[in-house]
């Protein structure tokens, strides 16, 4: 089965497990507080004031309670509710490292494992598994998954964190004259494929379901419908125990290769583009599965060399076509965005901003555009609320600029930490001498510190290339620990904030941050108009 990452946006990437770090990761209901663990069998001094557990999901005040009397560690299990998520998640949940613990206030319990944080509400029965990043709730619904920075509309949300949005379907984005349809069945008559076509999601561990018959193929019906815009994706199995499957010949599909998807009575034609093939754990999801201006229908399925230890293949191939009609004009040249001051972002021949902006996460990841295009060090850039793209005519794609290092030349360092809460650089002369991956070693390895802000650096599929190297130790700024890397500060928060919960790591809107500190030219701000 292939796993359908993540592709997160926004400021707050994850509410995290902090056990060592000062927050609670949370699985559900507000996301603020900490977890005051008791060690069972360890009595405090009669002095002492008796420690209580406290999590978001009930706010307490200590209340008085006998000392324990030094008793035999329970040993360290699962029950009831908890066992059942166990059951279900065991690779997640891992090992017990320590007994439940209850909240005496309310009920409430919760319990530590190697994986994250079992959470129990006694007011409304759920349970819930969080690893810091994302939650595992056994609701009302069964058991679904979400991000904690997002909550269902079933659920208690007083810092008013956004809602887990409906899949794309439900809203689609029509074009003129374009229909959409439920597929029920697919068609690629140059390698023999006629296919029932079933509806797959996500398994309760995030895992893309796979079809149930080996000659059957999988839309997942969570993401784009085929006909809206979007990348609407179709998987099916490469081989099976006795021999090929489905998608055996998939590979071999050229440019301008025919696939149909019909509901019965209608059908749609698209046009292949391209095949690629990726690492398992390392491949384009955003391509795959995300936003587009236009209708596309990618085919997905397993390559490379079996891993038996793992279960799946350590490679995929995608096969990228776009819908008949669209080949040409495959996608708007250029969209306006009135969000953030009006800006225009386009593909033209300087430079394709539009398609890097979709192929590298959209509003979700780069936020609004901040700026018109303007030259710096000869090369393209445009600025947006979270990073700032450069254009590589030589690769004709764009990559991020180290929107700290430029702050750094241009001796802004002292407002930055006075007023932007990012720390200064460390020093960097232990660099000397050694390999790059020595220095990506010794760079990351500050990150250590904190667990919170190393997950949520880790979390991203591509750390390197969106964050860069982090230039600085973990630093207290007061209400958030922070770490500055070279393209992104990452802040993860001790208290309360009306823009995070306590525990939650945000990353700062590096872009916006470049732009207060007047690094654009004055041309490059000036406001554009819809055309």
């Amino acid at each position: 089965m292939m796993r359908l990452q993540q592709m997160v946006g926004g400021i707050v990437l994850a509410t995290i497990l902090a056990a060592t770090t000062g927050g609670a990761a949370l699985a559900r209901g507000t996301t603020a507080s900490s977890v005051a663990q008791t060690v069972p069998g360890n009595a405090p001094a009669p002095a002492t004031p008796p420690v209580v557990v406290t999590t978001s999901l009930g706010t307490t005040t200590p209340a008085a309670i006998p000392a324990p009397q030094p008793a035999p560690a329970p040993p360290c299990g699962f029950v009831l509710g908890f066992q059942t998520m166990y059951d279900r998640l065991s690779l997640k949940v891992g090992a017990c490292l320590e007994p439940e613990q209850h909240n005496v206030v309310n009920g409430d319990a919760v319990q530590r494992t190697s994986g994250g944080l079992l959470v129990w509400r006694k007011a409304d029965n759920w349970t819930a598994f969080t690893d810091g990043y994302q939650s595992w709730i056994n609701g009302p619904n069964g058991l679904v998954k979400r991000l904690n920075t997002l909550r269902f509309p079933w659920e208690a949300n007083p810092d008013g964190l956004p809602l887990v949005p409906p899949a794309p379907k439900a809203n689609p984005t029509l074009l003129p004259n374009v229909q959409t349809l439920i597929p029920t069945r697919l068609s690629i008559p140059s390698i023999g494929v006629n296919a029932p076509v079933e509806r797959i999601g996500l398994t309760a561990d995030g895992e893309l379901a796979s079809p149930t018959e080996w000659m059957d193929v999988g839309w997942f019906q969570d993401g784009y419908v085929p006909g809206q815009a979007g990348n609407a994706s179709i998987v099916g199995h490469l081989d099976s125990h006795t021999g090929p499957a489905v998608f055996w010949r998939v590979n071999q599909l050229r440019p301008g290769a025919r696939v149909i998807v019909s509901d019965g009575s209608r059908s749609l034609t698209f046009i292949v583009q391209a095949t690629e093939k990726y690492p398992t754990n390392n491949s384009p999801m955003w391509r795959i599965y995300g936003e587009s201006a236009v209708p596309h229908l990618n085919l997905v399925t397993c390559a490379g060399d079996w891993d038996a230890a793992s279960q799946r293949y350590d490679q995929r191939t995608v096969v990228y076509t776009v819908l008949e009609g669209f080949q040409e004009a495959a996608a708007p040249t250029s969209k306006y965005f009135p969000e953030a001051g009006g800006y225009v972002v386009s593909d033209d021949a300087q430079a394709n901003f539009l398609s890097e902006f979709y192929r590298l996460g959209g509003t979700r990841f780069l936020g609004y555009p901040i700026s018109q295009r303007f030259t710096k060090d000869g090369l393209m850039v445009q600025a947006f609320q979270k990073a700032i793209l450069q254009w590589h005519p030589e690769t004709g794609q764009s990559m991020f600029v180290n929107t700290l290092d430029w702050l750094h030349d241009a001796g802004q360092d002292a407002w930055l930490e006075q007023q932007q809460m990012t720390p200064q650089l460390e020093d960097t002369t232990a660099d000397a001498g050694l390999s790059w991956s020595a220095i990506v070693a010794r760079h990351q390895g500050f990150l250590s510190a904190n667990r919170a802000l190393h997950t949520a650096y880790f979390a991203n599929d591509d750390p390197l290339g969106h964050y860069g190297l982090p230039m600085s130790q973990v630093v207290d700024e007061g209400p958030a620990l922070v770490i500055r890397c070279q393209r992104a500060v990452l802040q993860m928060w001790k208290t309360d904030q009306p823009w995070a919960a306590a525990g939650q790591v945000t990353v700062a809107n590096s872009g916006d941050i470049a732009k207060q500190a007047n690094l654009f030219p004055p041309s490059a701000v000036v406001p554009q108009t819809a055309e």
